[in-house]
């Protein structure tokens, strides 16, 4: 239980980094979407990121 203790101090981190890379695809989408990199385009980039989206408030509901 200890373990998913430490491990819950990072979650918020985890989730801000998250929420920061959606926003700067929305932006890039919005007003640089030619110069928008490979990887942002990428149907599984973006899956990747709203299973996360749903997945760390979860985990960390679990957690508390």
């Amino acid at each position: 239980m200890k373990v998913l203790k430490k491990i819950g101090k990072y979650m918020i981190y985890m989730e801000y980094f998250v929420y920061s890379i959606c926003l700067i695809n929305i932006i890039f989408v919005i007003f640089f979407n030619e110069y928008m990199p490979s990887f942002f385009r990428s149907p599984i980039f973006l899956s990747v990121i709203l299973i996360l989206l749903i997945a760390i408030p979860l985990l960390k509901k679990k957690i508390k």
